[in-house]
């Protein structure tokens, strides 16, 4: 959606005397806004209202832990029209994605912090599993009830029937992803899903070493989910764009929460098979190194699988 300047004025109030586009995606369109007294904001769109009040939470409780975060100043839906906004905090910061690659920071300490932030993050909890559901008096609870309901019946089953359809999975890996699935349930047991960002990476980290707290988190993907498919996510995207090393993320992370390798292993399994019809075609920009890295995972399980039945 594009709006001008007095669609703006309208909806907030005030009339900015600048909009910059900042980014956008599938999901959302964002733009720093520049008002005549000086402030610069966060204006952030998506289509329906459920996501950004899920985001808005998310944002909000990381921040009472110590998480740094844009400050929601405001919320509300577009007239006329399927869109909802959030007016946000312009943190201030430089993108972590070009100084890590340019090693501008100390990338060991960096990466450790990282992995130690998500940790914290995912201390958050709710009940239930998948998108997030807000009721009128704000509390939320996932679309489903279990781990189990959402792995299962719902999203890797889709995941799983595509991938066979297309032609990018075996039986064999389909067995060796219902053990994954498992692994995960038996792993998370009946506790709620963690409060999951599901694209925590360098590119959505601003950094201001001025800061008392130099990281700040943005732009999250707001799930209740198993906190090791969001940190699986993570350690793909280290392995893909590799300026991060993955083993210094996991102690990072490790340091706060201990890490059960067979549960994230299996985790990483399940990720690359999503991952797999959007990146791992032939001529992809990631398809070699995904498929090496999928590869590999696939052969450690049936290692696992070997030593089991000995």
């Amino acid at each position: 959606m594009l709006l001008n300047l007095d669609q703006v004025e309208t909806l907030l109030g005030k009339r900015p005397i600048k909009m910059l586009p900042l980014m956008g995606g599938n999901s959302s369109l964002v733009y720093e806004v520049l008002f005549a007294d000086g402030q610069r904001q966060v204006l952030k769109f998506a289509e329906g209202d459920t996501w950004l009040k899920a985001e808005q939470i998310f944002l909000d409780a990381w921040a009472k832990i110590g998480i740094r975060t844009p400050r929601v100043y405001e919320h509300g839906t577009v007239p006329d029209s399927p869109f909802a906004y959030l007016l946000m905090e312009f943190v201030s910061g430089q993108n972590l994605f070009p100084l890590l690659e340019a090693e501008t920071v100390p990338c060991t300490e960096v990466e450790q912090d990282l992995g130690h932030i998500l940790a914290r993050m995912h201390t958050e909890a709710g009940h239930g599993y998948g998108q997030v559901q807000v009721s009128e008096d704000g509390s939320i609870q996932g679309e489903v009830e279990s781990l189990t309901d959402m792995l299962v019946l719902q999203e890797w089953r889709d995941t799983l029937s595509a991938n066979v359809a297309k032609g990018y999975l075996t039986s064999e890996e389909v067995q060796l992803a219902h053990q994954a699935i498992n692994t995960l349930v038996e792993h998370r047991g009946k506790d709620g899903g963690s409060y999951t960002h599901n694209d925590f990476r360098a590119g959505n980290i601003l950094y201001d070493p001025r800061q008392a707290e130099p990281y700040a988190v943005i732009d999250p993907g707001p799930e209740l989910n198993h906190p090791y498919l969001c940190l699986a996510y993570s350690l793909i995207l280290t392995e893909i764009h590799g300026h991060i090393d993955p083993a210094h993320f996991r102690r990072g992370y490790h340091k706060i929460s201990p890490i059960d390798e067979e549960a994230l292993e299996a985790a990483i399994f399940l990720c690359m098979l999503k991952l797999l019809p959007r990146w791992g075609k032939p001529g992809a920009q990631y398809a070699e190194v995904l498929q090496t890295l999928f590869q590999r995972k696939k052969d450690k399980l049936n290692r696992k699988n070997t030593r089991n039945n000995l």
